[in-house]
């Protein structure tokens, strides 16, 4: 997975339908990001490891959209 100070886009799929991401930053301000993915007909969220994440609105918006791909994908 490549450093989250690196990329460019805010959201995008990392593999196949079933691992996303939304760029984020922590309590501090430093770029993080939240990932979102299905196993085994399950939606798993991973926050920055040990921390908080501080999503602003529109990155908000963003995680819902994903966490809804990510259901109706586990769904299936």
């Amino acid at each position: 997975m490549e450093d989250p100070e690196t990329r460019t886009p805010q959201v995008g799929p990392l593999s196949a339908d079933s691992h996303w991401w939304v760029a984020c930053a922590d309590p501090f301000g430093r770029s993080r990001a939240m990932n979102v993915l299905v196993q085994h007909g399950q939606v798993v969220v991973v926050a920055p490891p040990g921390e908080s994440a501080v999503l602003d609105p529109r990155q908000t918006r963003q995680l819902g959209r994903l966490l809804a791909s990510a259901a109706a994908s586990a769904h299936e």
